[in-house]
């Protein structure tokens, strides 16, 4: 079951083909940790809320949904 609308395990098909799946860019985890810090949450929380050890480990098919669930926090904590 997906967390806060986070799906727990997309890996695009790659363990169909047998590689790993593709990882978020620097440029997409500058963002989630700008977002992070918008939201007044910890990075150590939200890798353990989406489970995996560091951002960078984040699969790209899974980045807009942590992008989303992050967005809104952010809103909330600035409403």
């Amino acid at each position: 079951a997906a967390v806060a609308g986070i799906a727990q395990e997309d890996d695009d098909g790659a363990k169909a083909i047998g590689k790993p799946p593709a990882t978020i860019t620097k440029a997409q985890v500058k963002e989630l940790r700008g977002l992070i810090q918008a939201a007044s949450l910890e990075e150590a929380e939200v890798c353990n809320q989406v489970r995996v050890e560091k951002l960078e480990n984040l699969t790209a098919g899974r980045y807009q949904g942590a992008h989303d669930w992050l967005v809104k926090k952010a809103e909330e904590v600035a409403a």
